[in-house]
């Protein structure tokens, strides 16, 4: 009896008007003492009730445009959660059968013994445990959206897929083959099931499978310079949104789908599927940031915090980070969007979750945790900064820059298209295109994803002085023809 009057106590908290004044104030504060976001959008939900929502910040720096209600943020891997939730839905309604063999399905897909097709199944792949690893279709599909036809993708999966063991390993091409697997049992794309069973049906009409239309409020994505100081980061492409990583949403909207997590679909979506995705499929100890991890359900993280049940699934992808978690048991949900990497949504999430859970001391806790993540942010500022001075080393090219320039072609990853534009080399790879910095000889500096991440290539040369090869990284492109 002292329990439950103590957390009917606990929960009358989020309808003080306190609440908002101390969400507000800690996550300015966050995003001025850590300094990696220009802009931010947070809800909390209870029972099934908003019982905060706020914007912080820019969505674009440059326009100089705030964070509003109606913004919508990229939210990466968060989405996996989304495709495992339609195909939770289908399995209940009989229309696909989460542990028939693939084979069933499509016929076609062949593997390289010991592989089988028919020893592998739809869970498998949405518990991440397939023990199938195909890094050449995780890379193509989600960096460089060169794949092509159907045959391609049987090519690369019968080439290229190699026998893992079954546990637990994170990959998008684990999603993206579960929703060819999805499209080929009802006919339609994972977008068109998402939207059919989870977006519709929650009224998320905000949310979208592909980059918001032209006009709409969208938080570009940015890295930071220095402390408060930005320049934009990579953005997503229509081509590269995929079941594993591929919707934009608003706060308003994430609240709706909490809601509908901790109160068994909130008579909107099935019950039993709701409690499916949220069940362990996969064990998986982990710990990412304050957040400790025991399994994977389908598309959900699995753990705890502060010795709460913690079930979540955040995204990250350039400048942009998604936290999406929820209490079940203590029927409380968290969303944080930021359009600046993870430091300040994760702080700012943990934050309210230890206000809710009536946690002391949180001033001296959280000065220090902010000191800490502020530190970490300078240091990667200062490895960006030693990339960024490499790239900006003069080195002369050894032969002429127009002999450098041509299609050249590696089976595992496509076609590379080298192009000489205005005194400078550039190098297109699907969907990436970089510029290929001199490091001296025939070497060059290349980064990809302009993340700071640099890769090296070598160039190789025919007695005619033209070039017949880019190598990166042991990763072979022979020359098909000249510009």
């Amino acid at each position: 009896m002292i329990r439950l009057i103590a957390t009917l106590l606990l929960f009358a908290l989020p309808l003080r008007g306190g609440l908002r004044s101390d969400i507000d104030s800690f996550a300015r504060k966050a995003m001025r003492e850590i300094g990696t976001t220009p802009g931010m959008t947070v809800v909390v939900v209870k029972d099934d009730n908003v019982v905060y929502r706020g914007d912080f910040g820019l969505r674009d720096v440059d326009a100089k445009l705030p964070v509003t209600p109606e913004t919508r943020f990229y939210i990466a891997s968060s989405t996996k959660a989304f495709t495992a939730m339609a195909a939770a839905i289908l399995a209940g309604e009989g229309k696909l059968d989460l542990d028939a063999p693939l084979s069933d399905a499509w016929p076609e897909l062949k593997l390289t013994p010991p592989l089988d097709p028919k020893r592998l199944s739809l869970r498998d792949f949405l518990a991440m445990r397939p023990g199938l690893g195909n890094d050449t279709l995780n890379y193509r599909s989600a960096a460089l959206a060169n794949l092509g036809d159907e045959q391609e993708v049987l090519r690369v999966l019968a080439t290229y897929s190699r026998e893992q063991p079954r546990v637990f390993r994170y990959s998008n091409m684990s999603y993206e083959i579960a929703a060819r697997v999805m499209q080929k049992i009802t006919g339609k794309k994972w977008q068109d099931l998402v939207a059919e069973k989870v977006l519709v049906p929650l009224a998320m009409t905000s949310t979208t499978t592909s980059l918001p239309p032209p006009g709409t409020p969208v938080a570009r994505s940015y890295r930071s310079t220095a402390p408060n100081a930005f320049a934009h980061a990579a953005e997503k492409t229509n081509d590269t949104m995929g079941p594993a990583g591929g919707m934009f949403t608003t706060s308003s909207d994430a609240a709706k789908w909490l809601i509908a997590m901790i109160d068994d679909g909130h008579d909107v979506l099935p019950k039993r599927a709701v409690r499916l995705v949220q069940s362990a499929q996969t064990t998986n100890k982990a710990r990412y940031h304050y957040f400790d991890r025991f399994a994977w359900g389908l598309g959900e993280d699995l753990g705890e915090y502060d010795g709460e049940l913690f079930v979540h699934r955040f995204g990250g992808f350039g400048g942009a980070h998604s936290h999406i978690s929820f209490m079940p048991d203590r029927r409380i949900g968290v969303a944080v969007f930021a359009n600046g990497g993870s430091a300040v949504a994760d702080a700012v999430a943990a934050y309210i979750y230890d206000l809710l859970l009536g946690k002391k001391d949180l001033d001296a806790k959280w000065s220090a945790e902010m000191t800490k993540a502020a530190a970490a942010a300078e240091q990667a500022r200062e490895e960006r900064r030693k990339a960024d001075a490499r790239l900006a080393e003069h080195h002369e090219l050894a032969h002429p820059i127009e002999q450098y320039a041509g299609t050249y072609r590696y089976d595992r990853l496509g076609q590379l298209n080298v192009t000489a534009e205005n005194g400078h080399l550039y190098a297109q790879l699907g969907v990436l295109r970089a510029e290929l910095v001199p490091a001296g000889g025939d070497a060059f500096l290349i980064d990809w994803m302009d993340e700071g991440e640099l890769s090296a290539i070598r160039v190789t040369f025919d007695d005619s002085g033209r070039a017949t090869r880019f190598d990166w990284d042991g990763r072979v492109f022979d020359r098909v023809s000249a510009p």
